[in-house]
């Protein structure tokens, strides 16, 4: 996670940029994420219909099998993102678009899509 994606309290008027401490002015309240959907695969490919978002394995192999929310068919439809002032936004899942669809990690097998 970037740091400056952690909210360490809900008046903030600086973000730190990275672990010397460095900073940023924090945007408005209604601008930051406190928290949001999940949006996980199985695989990482081309194909987002055979990407695997509804049969998504548990952390460590586990045997319990995960779904991503909003599910439209195969493919995500997308997620609600609840911000610091306390309304709730929709974001229609994007591949194609890095404004919506930023960073795609892996974390044990587990893809996380935001």
């Amino acid at each position: 996670m970037v740091i400056s994606n952690i909210n360490f309290n809900f008046n903030a008027r600086m973000l730190h940029t990275d672990s010397n401490g460095g900073t940023i002015g924090a945007p408005p309240p209604t601008d930051r994420t406190l928290v949001t959907c999940a949006i996980i695969s199985a695989a990482i490919q081309q194909n987002l219909s055979a990407d695997g978002f509804n049969g998504v394995p548990g952390l460590g192999g586990a045997p319990s099998q995960n779904q991503t929310s909003h599910l439209s068919g195969l493919i995500p439809a997308g997620g609600n993102h609840a911000m610091l002032d306390g309304h709730v936004e929709w974001d229609k899942f994007s591949p194609l678009s890095p404004a919506v669809t930023k960073i795609r990690s892996n974390i044990i097998g587990v893809y996380f899509w935001w």
